[in-house]
């Protein structure tokens, strides 16, 4: 990548609004700008008037001066804020162009001379591109996650931990004889291999941010006491698979079974359904305080793992606690019951009312989660992280069973995985970059970044 250029390029979109900005970064950032400006800027860290000579004629802007290291590239910048007008835009952009030294700016390339000049970490770099895609709240979260520095500073922790077991590995290894060495047993290894295996997991599989082991996402019907539930659960499964009673608190445990959705452009989608206990707040009869408490715990437990709760009250009052992230309010029963507001969704077990557009609801909200559990993981950190994941695993494999013994005999391959692992973290955290990686990552970038 060139670095000893004058780059210039606009950072708005070139649309109509109030103000546009127009970005340029070099060594000779601030001659550039002299050279088609009435007068000299000042050299100094400011925000001032100034009058470009564009196309014939005299143009008022604002310009940002930000003298290097102290900017965002860590070069001498300025910031060009024009009226913006796109044809105004592109004058002030052809106008810096027409000057000795200077060329349009990369896809990325004010964010690759920030990372280069130690302004931005790698994952931060990566961080700027996702928050201009982010489409989802969680995207952005996600992105700025990345942009902070926090997911790198997750992984930073890993990392210092596998290099401490390393080292010990390795000690055990090569010195195994002196007796000043103190060997790491087979159980501490393991322990800190599960902690940092549970730590990857956890990062890679995302989910919201809580830690999930479940192999499908969760959908979970929750409501007071004879609001339709295992009727919905039965339609939804398409077969009778839990009894379905007039008798409130029939249901008395979680019943999960795995449901498969087509949906017609998503495509299949798997999750797992729950049915669940009424919720006993609600309940018409009274239950003794510890079946009552045992209930209530089931409820809490399960929707607390949920992807998506289905909400259902055949009242429409919808005044159960608080049930999760993400709910579908459903008006169940509603071939006998009143019609409800606009905003709930009527369902009928008996008539099918609506039965294939909840299906389709759950299937966009389970897409939806998981797009927003992939956020943070952009494919270069997803593949990382399953590599680094693959070896900790083969070196949890090669400890054997034994909880308390000695290491194995071939600890050299056990520290091979473990060097492995370390590398691909050193990798994600931005402490390795080959130039193809730095390549591939800065092109995904738009122009002004």
């Amino acid at each position: 990548m060139d670095t000893g250029s004058t780059i210039v390029a606009p950072a708005t979109p070139m649309a109509p609004a109030a103000r546009g900005l127009v970005r340029v970064s070099g060594q000779h950032a601030f001659d550039t700008v002299d050279a088609i400006a009435t007068s000299p800027i000042e050299r100094t860290r400011g925000v001032g008037p100034i009058r470009l000579r564009i196309s014939g004629g005299q143009l008022p802007a604002l310009a940002i001066r930000l003298p290097g290291p102290a900017s965002y590239t860590g070069e001498d910048s300025v910031e060009i804020l024009p009226p913006g007008s796109p044809t105004i835009i592109d004058l002030v952009v052809r106008a810096l162009l027409e000057q000795p030294g200077v060329r349009h700016a990369q896809a990325g390339e004010f964010s690759a001379r920030a990372y280069l000049n130690g302004r931005l970490a790698l994952e931060q770099a990566e961080g700027v591109a996702a928050t201009i895609a982010a489409s989802t709240r969680q995207q952005l979260d996600a992105s700025h996650r990345l942009l902070t520095g926090q997911s790198g500073r997750r992984y930073a922790s890993i990392v210092d931990d596998l290099a401490g077991a390393l080292a010990l590995v390795e000690a055990a290894a090569d010195f195994a004889e002196e007796e000043h060495v103190i060997p790491i047993s087979a159980g501490d290894l393991r322990a800190r291999l599960d902690g940092a295996l549970d730590s990857l997991r956890a990062e890679s599989e995302g989910r919201r941010g809580r830690e999930s082991n479940a192999a499908r996402p969760l959908v979970v019907l929750a409501g007071p006491p004879n609001a339709g539930k295992t009727s919905l659960f039965n339609a939804l499964l398409g077969r009778r698979r839990a009894v379905v009673s007039p008798d409130e608190h029939t249901t008395r445990d979680a019943i999960v079974e795995p449901l498969v959705i087509e949906h017609p452009t998503i495509g299949a989608v798997s999750c797992d359904l729950a049915d669940l206990p009424g919720l006993p707040d609600r309940a018409g009869v009274r239950l003794e305080p510890t079946e009552q408490d045992s209930i209530q715990a089931i409820i809490d437990d399960t929707i607390a793992r949920a992807d998506l709760v289905l909400l259902c009250d055949p009242h429409g009052r919808f005044d159960a606690p608080s049930v999760g992230d993400a709910t579908l309010r459903l008006r169940t029963k509603a071939d006998s019951m009143p019609m409800g507001p606009s905003g709930d969704r009527m369902v009928s077990v008996h008539s099918g009312l609506n039965l294939d557009a909840v299906r389709l609801d759950i299937a966009r909200a389970i897409d939806a989660a998981r797009q927003d559990s992939e956020a943070g993981l952009i494919p270069r950190h997803r593949t990382l992280a399953g590599r680094a994941i693959l070896g900790l695993e083969r070196a949890h494999a090669a400890l054997g069973d034994d909880p308390a013994g000695a290491l194995p005999e071939h600890g050299e391959l056990i520290a091979a995985e473990m060097r492995l692992a370390l590398d691909a973290l050193a990798e994600l955290g931005g402490h390795v970059h080959p130039d193809e990686i730095l390549g591939r990552i800065f092109a995904s970038f738009c122009v002004g970044k």
